[in-house]
């Protein structure tokens, strides 16, 4: 089971929480003006902005979907990133064909405790493998945050018995394809969790395609989280008087989905008001200003086919 000693050795290797200075934000995008090739390039803007989010502290965990890499082409990159404090534990993470850039330290120390009552954790769980989608009931939260805590257990694990975890710090890659297998969760109800969304989608691994037509059929709210990022990857699009970008910087920074007839109050739903406030939080925390204009967007969007 997931433990406070498994954490500590992670949380040791935390990024010291300070502002993330101008230089700083040259520096990674000029490396990823180095780092990245020419099948890259299309994704350095995305990439930049995310490696911005996870630097602030705004996001644990980010999707790399938009990468056509492997794990071999993306590690000159981590080596480079270890040079900036503010992302020197970042880590590549790979699961289910997937690849995700995580701070590992940041990420356990969300993991669910068993002392903390079900109703004031998150993620709350969403089951869409029935008739209709429903919130989880007291005694479905208590199992589904135990799943969280085996994969978290899992997960640290994995990272301490890499074959680069011989040196002082964690492995730059860890593999977690073994670990997903072992899992009673299926991938997107993990992926929602490592995304740090604050409803996360439930069904059996099994239920797939039920799950799929059950969301197909359903009206569902988009959240979204927004903000005009200070810093470009393009420095030749810097304000030369205030060295903010110009215009068009509008960054997409976290966005999920909760079935509307679950989220009638949109943002003002307990739990999507806990998700603002724990992100207020983290913005207040480090007052480096990377982030402007924060917004919370929600729109309705007609059924339509979903995969899963």
């Amino acid at each position: 089971m997931f433990s406070i000693s498994m954490m500590n050795r992670f949380v040791e290797q935390e990024s010291p929480e300070r502002p993330l200075s101008e230089g700083e934000a040259q520096e990674l995008a000029s490396i990823l003006h180095r780092q990245l090739g020419r099948n890259l390039r299309k994704a350095r803007r995305r990439l930049f902005h995310d490696l911005l989010s996870l630097s602030s502290g705004l996001r644990d965990v980010v999707m790399l979907d938009y990468v056509v890499a492997s794990r071999e082409e993306l590690r000159p990159l981590l080596g480079s990133l270890a040079r900036l404090p503010r992302l020197a534990d970042t880590r590549l993470l790979h699961m289910g064909g997937c690849l995700y850039l995580a701070k590992l330290a940041a990420l356990l120390q969300r993991v669910p405790t068993s002392s903390t009552p079900p109703t004031a954790t998150q993620p709350l769980g969403v089951v869409v493998d029935e008739g209709e989608p429903r919130f989880v009931t007291a005694v479905e939260c208590l199992s589904f945050h135990d799943h969280l805590r085996q994969f978290a257990s899992g997960l640290a694990a994995a990272a301490a018995s890499a074959p680069e975890a011989q040196q002082p710090a964690p492995p730059l890659c860890i593999d977690l394809e073994g670990l997903l297998m072992e899992q009673p969760l299926p991938l997107p109800s993990l992926n929602g969790w490592l995304l740090g969304y604050p409803a996360v989608y439930l069904f059996h691994l099994t239920r797939g395609p039920r799950a799929a037509r059950c969301l197909s059929s359903a009206s569902l709210h988009l959240f979204q989280l927004r903000a005009c990022c200070r810093y470009n990857v393009d420095t030749e699009q810097r304000s030369p008087n205030t060295g903010h970008q110009r215009t068009g910087n509008d960054i997409a920074l976290c966005s999920f989905s909760v079935p509307a007839s679950l989220s009638t109050q949109q943002f003002e739903e307990p739990w999507a008001q806990a998700f603002k406030s724990e992100i207020l939080r983290k913005l207040a925390k480090n007052e480096d200003r990377t982030w402007e204009t924060l917004t919370f967007d929600c729109t309705l969007q007609a059924p339509q086919t979903i995969a899963l």
